[in-house]
C-alpha cells in the first residue's frame, strides 16, 4: 500500500482563522506544545545534538521574559534547521528539527507557529505506516486545533486547576519533565520578584500537565552568580503561591532541580535550604 502524500503547505482554514485571533505569546506556547509531541523522533536518534531543544528553550525564554533579541532567535532557528539538513534523508527526525526551527521563529513572526504545527504533522506522517498515516495526521491535527482552543480560553486559575497531578515529586513519573531540568515548559504565570530580587514563575509541562515552580536568582555585580531552582508542585500549592512564599515552598519540597552558572553549568537534584550568597 502506497502512503498518501502530505503537503507541508496545507492550509487548514479553521486553524488559520483561530491563529489570526490568538495573541502572540499564546501562539508561542502552542508552537512549543506541538513540537514537544514529535521532538523525541530527533532526540532519541541524535541524543548529543541539542540544537532543536535549544531552539525551544530560546522561545521559552522569550515567553517568560518578553526580551526579544533578533540575533538569538535567528541563530537558534538557523541552527535547528541546520540540524535537520544534517539528518540527510527525509525522516521523522528531520521534520521534528524543522518544526523546532519554525517554532522559535514564532517570537519574531506569529505565523511561524503554523509552520511548527505543520512540520510536526509531517513528522507524524513520516513515522506512520502507509495504512495508518491518514488517521494519524487527522488525530494530530484535531489535537493541535483543540489545544489552541484550550490555551486561548484558559485563565490562569483554570490552567492551575486543570492540572490533576497529585503532589509529585513523591511519585516516580515517567514524563521527561521529571528527568530533564531543561525540558521545555510553558509559562502559566509570572509572580514577579521576592525581597531577594529573585524572579518567580509557575510553569506547566505541555505533555503531562505537571506544574512547576521556578525560582531564578542572579547578582549582576558578581560573575557566574546566576542560579535557578525548579520544583514540581500541585495545583493547590500553585494557587497559594506568591513571590514572598515561593522560596519556602521550594525548600519544603522533598526535592527540586538546581542549575545555572553558579553551579558551573551543572544541574541536578537537591533538597533543603536555598542559599543566595554570591
Amino acid at each position: 500500500m502506497k502512503k498518501p502524500k502530505f503537503s507541508i503547505t496545507h492550509k487548514d482554514q479553521a486553524l488559520l482563522e483561530l491563529v489570526n485571533k490568538t495573541d502572540h505569546k499564546t501562539l508561542a506556547v502552542w508552537a512549543i506544545a506541538c513540537v514537544e509531541r514529535v521532538l523525541p523522533y530527533f532526540e532519541d536518534k541524535y541524543p548529543a545534538d541539542h540544537r532543536p531543544r535549544s531552539a525551544l528553550d530560546t522561545l521559552q525564554a522569550w515567553i517568560e521574559t518578553g526580551v526579544f533579541k533578533m540575533a538569538a532567535i535567528r541563530g537558534a532557528s538557523l541552527a535547528s534547521h541546520a540540524a535537520a539538513r544534517e539528518v540527510g534523508e527525509d525522516s521523522p527526525a528531520r521534520s521534528a528539527a524543522r518544526a523546532a526551527g519554525q517554532a522559535v521563529a514564532t517570537a519574531h513572526v506569529p505565523a511561524h507557529s503554523i509552520g511548527a504545527a505543520n512540520y510536526a504533522l509531517q513528522a507524524i506522517h513520516r513515522a506512520a505506516s502507509p495504512a495508518e498515516a491518514e488517521v494519524a495526521i487527522a488525530k494530530e491535527r484535531e489535537w493541535q486545533f483543540r489545544r489552541l482552543l484550550e490555551l486561548r480560553e484558559m485563565k490562569v486559575d483554570e490552567i492551575l486547576m486543570a492540572s490533576e497531578t497529585p503532589s509529585p515529586p513523591e511519585q516516580a513519573l515517567t514524563c521527561l519533565c521529571f528527568t530533564a531540568p531543561q525540558h521545555t515548559l510553558g509559562l502559566v504565570k509570572h509572580l514577579g520578584m521576592d525581597d531577594s530580587f529573585a524572579e518567580i514563575s509557575i510553569l506547566i509541562c505541555p505533555v503531562c500537565g505537571q506544574l512547576w515552580l521556578r525560582y531564578h536568582f542572579e547578582l549582576e555585580a558578581f560573575t557566574a552568580s546566576g542560579r535557578w531552582y525548579m520544583g514540581a508542585i500541585s495545583a493547590e500549592q500553585a494557587i497559594q503561591l506568591t513571590a514572598e512564599n515561593a522560596k519556602v515552598t521550594l525548600e519544603n519540597l522533598s526535592w527540586y532541580f538546581y542549575g545555572g552558572s553558579y553551579y558551573g553549568g551543572r544541574s541536578g537534584r537537591t533538597s533543603g535550604r536555598i542559599l543566595l550568597n554570591p
